[in-house]
């Protein structure tokens, strides 16, 4: 079973809910419209810089949570 995503679909929720565009959310953010779309289809990632810049404009923030939903399986550190 596939990992969720859960930035992605929260970018992607807020996307649909203010019906932005990919053009509209490029002249906001300054994240190249190509790279957007793509994301969007699912079709490539973006970096961390270009997801900062998305949840800026989409008024999106990444919270730490004290007692995680579930653990991770392994350390993302590790490279394992």
């Amino acid at each position: 079973m596939a990992e969720k995503d859960e930035i992605r679909e929260a970018i992607l929720e807020r996307i649909r809910a203010k019906k932005l565009t990919a053009y509209r959310l490029s002249k906001e953010s300054g994240v190249d419209t190509s790279a957007i779309r793509r994301y969007i289809i699912g079709e490539s990632m973006l970096g961390s810089l270009s997801i900062s810049r998305l949840c800026r404009v989409l008024r999106l923030e990444l919270k730490a949570v004290t007692s995680p939903r579930r653990p991770l399986k392994h350390s993302v550190w590790s490279g394992k």
